[in-house]
């Protein structure tokens, strides 16, 4: 008769070899297999000097590409073996229930296979015993990979487990510099109640990874709650608008919502910022507030899209946009002085054409993208090409359009024309366009209202003449 298997899980403590539990090392020696998650763990020796052959998964931890791929392929393993009647007995650091996700694999599938646990003192127990961390305040626990998941609740405690090289370190440094200022205390704790091990550094965060502190799987960093007036930072905060999108995102979210790329998108940007700037030619507060939300939207649908494929966050985009501003004004944030808005703006250039390697007049046509409507994009070309002192536009215009469609050429050249000299006089051309399309409104609804009689008159193909060949019904 087949024998029924099962895995028991045992918690080999902090690290201290005195603190595994009696219970432990019982329910090992009356195990078929006993295998360890990892045998980098102090406690491990207690099983050497009691008689216990264990092996471990951490040749695992080689292969994988993720932890959480080590995470699934350690609990597919442990289940397969008790399904064929093994009574296995599965070890991890600190007690099982604290920061295992193996452990949350294994409970999940306990219908199948019967899972025990069997507790030991945790290495929370060991941190909280080492620095003054009281659990009842609040207190978050992430490994490195959780700290790109979501905004982080810088009004409690954070404790980071598990950041075993310097190189990690200073990721963990950069994620948390977009909540907490450069010289925000942090506490190193390494190997923390194993006696003649245990190591405890207090540093500034921008020093974490420069600090003598060794790193290993047994380091972990607290990070103290942010004091409430060095919250300068999220006086705006973009959190709540971030944790609705990713809640629509989700799977208990909205399907169409869920559904949505980059590319889908693309056009609800430009509606947006083309409702907004109507709201701004308005004078309309309320309505622009509404559109700003509007064009926000969109910046934080596309920031969650990218934080989902790991692309990038929006602490990113924050970060970026703020360290360009802070570059391209020196006279601001520098010792550079400036005496007018025509200097700003051609500083701004010149760094600009430093930044991107385009020097010169070769390469300055192309850089406005091509995807804005025609007559802004000209405005941005001519201002472009006469900044870098291209005057004679026209010609060279002309010599390179295409000789098989000339009145289109013809036309395209007198428009170019037009927004140059719109340059020339200091004139927005969209601006100056609107303005007179809102005449022509103006005109066409005062005609309509009174019957329409001189707007027929005077207009080709009207009344007593040809149907005018625009009009697919001849009116």
């Amino acid at each position: 008769m087949r024998r029924t298997g099962g895995i028991t899980v045992v918690g080999l403590g902090p690290g201290d070899p005195r603190a595994v539990p009696e219970e432990a090392i019982e329910r090992m020696r009356g195990a078929d297999v006993v295998l360890l998650r990892t045998a980098w763990h102090p406690a491990v020796s207690r099983l050497a000097a009691e008689g216990i052959v264990a092996d471990s998964f951490d040749r695992l931890y080689q292969q994988a590409q993720t932890l959480d791929e080590v995470y699934r392929e350690i609990a597919g393993r442990l289940l397969a073996l008790a399904a064929d009647g093994y009574r296995v007995v599965y070890a991890v650091p600190g007690h099982p229930g604290v920061a295992e996700a193996t452990v949350r694999e294994l409970a999940a599938a306990q219908d199948k296979v019967p899972l025990e646990i069997v507790g030991a003192m945790s290495g929370l127990d060991a941190i909280f015993a080492v620095v003054p961390l009281d659990p009842a305040r609040g207190i978050s626990i992430l490994d490195p990979a959780g700290l790109g998941r979501g905004p982080l609740p810088v009004d409690r405690d954070l404790l980071i487990l598990q950041v075993d090289e310097r190189l990690l370190a200073g990721e963990v440094k950069l994620k948390l510099l977009a909540h907490y200022p450069p010289d925000h205390p942090v506490v190193i704790i390494r190997a923390a109640g194993v006696p003649g091990e245990q190591e405890v550094t207090r540093t500034q965060l921008a020093a974490l990874d420069h600090s003598p502190h060794r790193y290993d799987h047994l380091t972990s960093i607290l990070v103290p709650a942010l004091a409430e007036g060095r919250r300068a930072g999220c006086r705006y905060p973009l959190d709540p608008l971030v944790e609705v999108m990713q809640r629509l995102r989700s799977p208990e979210g909205c399907p169409w919502d869920r559904e949505q790329t980059h590319q889908s998108l693309k056009n609800y940007v430009l509606e947006e910022a083309y409702e907004l700037a109507d709201a701004l030619e308005q004078g309309d507060t309320h309505k622009v507030v509404d559109e700003l939300g509007d064009l926000l939207l969109q910046v934080v649908f596309h920031g969650v899209i990218a934080m989902e494929t790991g692309d990038f966050d929006l602490n990113q985009v924050v970060q970026g946009i703020v360290a360009k501003l802070r570059r391209r004004h020196p006279h601001v944030f520098g010792r550079a002085k400036l005496s007018s808005s025509e200097e700003a703006l051609a500083q701004w250039g010149h760094i600009k054409a430093q930044e991107v390697g385009e020097e010169g007049t070769g390469k300055v046509l192309g850089r406005v993208p091509r995807g804005l409507p025609a007559l802004l994009r000209a405005t941005r070309e001519v201002h472009r090409a006469r900044a870098a002192g291209c005057r004679a536009l026209g010609d060279a215009v002309l010599a390179a359009v295409p000789l098989g469609d000339a009145p289109r050429a013809r036309l395209g050249r007198l428009l170019l024309t037009v927004v140059q000299a719109a340059a020339e006089e200091g004139i927005d051309p969209e601006a100056a366009l609107h303005e007179a399309t809102d005449r022509l409104v103006a005109v066409l609804e005062g005609e309509a209202s009174s019957g329409g009689n001189q707007l027929e008159q005077g207009r080709p193909g009207g009344k007593g003449g040809q149907p005018d060949r625009h009009d697919p019904q001849g009116r």
